[in-house]
C-alpha cells in the first residue's frame, strides 16, 4: 500500500485502538524522559517547593527554572529548553513582546535545527494546553491563550515530527485534550507528520507535509516566511 493517505488513515485507526487500551500509561506524567515533579522543583533555590512539584505539568505565567526533561548531558540544551519557554509565553501573551511572531519562528528554528529539543518542546506546549481554561489571564491579543498554544502546536508538527519515544505521549495528549473541532484535523496532522518523518530519514517535515493534505489551506505556516498563521 503506497497511498500516503489510505496508510494516514489506517495508522490513525490503529493508534485510536492502540490508546483506548494504553492510554492512561501514555500521559505526560508517565514519561520517562521528564524529571519526576520533586527532582524539577528542587532544582529551583527558592519558593514552594510542594506548589511548584504540583504545577510542573500545568499552564503558567511564570518562565520555568529548568527544561521539563532530562537534558543536562547536555547542559547547553538544558538551558535552551527552559529558554525556549519564555519565547511560548511570549508568543501566547502572557510575556510582554514587541514581536511574539518572531518568538514562534525561534521557537519552529529550534526544532528544526535541534532534534534532540523537539520532545522538550512539545512537553512544554502540553504543559501550557493543560488545565489552563479559566486559570490564566485574559491576553491582549484578538486570540485567546489557548488558541495560540494550539496554533503553535500545528505549527511545530509542520515543521516537525515529535521523537519516536514521545510519540504515543503527543498522539494521547491530542486524543484526550484537543477542541472538538481541532481533534480529527490535528490526528491526521500528528500522522501525517510522523509518517513523511520515517520515511525521509529525517525529522524535517514541513514541505512535505504541507503538499499532502488539504487540512493546510486554514491551518498551514507560511513557508515563505516563516509566519504562524492563526487556525483556532
Amino acid at each position: 500500500m503506497n497511498d500516503p493517505r489510505r496508510i494516514v488513515s489506517r495508522e490513525i485507526a490503529l493508534k485510536k485502538i492502540f490508546l483506548d487500551q494504553y492510554g492512561d500509561s501514555c500521559e505526560l506524567h508517565c514519561c520517562g524522559a521528564l524529571w519526576s515533579a520533586d527532582e524539577w522543583a528542587a532544582a529551583k533555590w527558592f519558593g514552594n517547593k510542594s506548589d511548584l512539584a504540583a504545577g510542573m505539568l500545568k499552564a503558567t505565567t511564570e518562565p520555568i527554572h529548568r527544561s521539563l526533561h532530562k537534558l543536562e548531558a547536555r547542559k547547553d540544551l538544558a538551558k535552551e529548553g527552559a529558554r525556549h519557554f519564555k519565547n511560548l509565553l511570549g508568543y501566547c501573551g502572557l510575556r510582554k513582546s514587541s514581536a511574539p511572531e518572531a518568538l514562534a519562528e525561534e521557537w519552529l528554528r529550534a526544532g528544526i535545527d535541534h532534534p534532540e529539543l523537539r520532545a522538550e518542546l512539545f512537553a512544554q506546549l502540553m504543559k501550557q494546553l493543560t488545565e489552563s481554561e479559566g486559570q490564566l489571564p485574559r491576553t491582549s491579543s484578538a486570540f485567546s491563550h489557548d488558541d495560540k498554544a494550539w496554533n503553535l502546536l500545528v505549527a511545530s508538527l509542520s515543521h516537525f515530527a515529535p521523537p519516536k519515544a514521545f510519540e504515543n505521549f503527543l498522539a494521547q495528549f491530542i486524543r484526550s485534550r484537543a477542541p472538538q473541532h481541532l481533534r480529527d484535523k490535528l490526528e491526521m496532522l500528528f500522522h501525517t507528520s510522523v509518517f513523511y518523518a520515517d520515511r525521509s530519514g529525517q525529522r524535517r517535515v514541513a514541505s512535505r507535509v504541507e503538499a499532502s493534505y488539504s487540512f493546510y489551506t486554514s491551518t498551514r505556516v507560511k513557508r515563505s516566511r516563516r509566519k504562524v498563521m492563526h487556525v483556532c
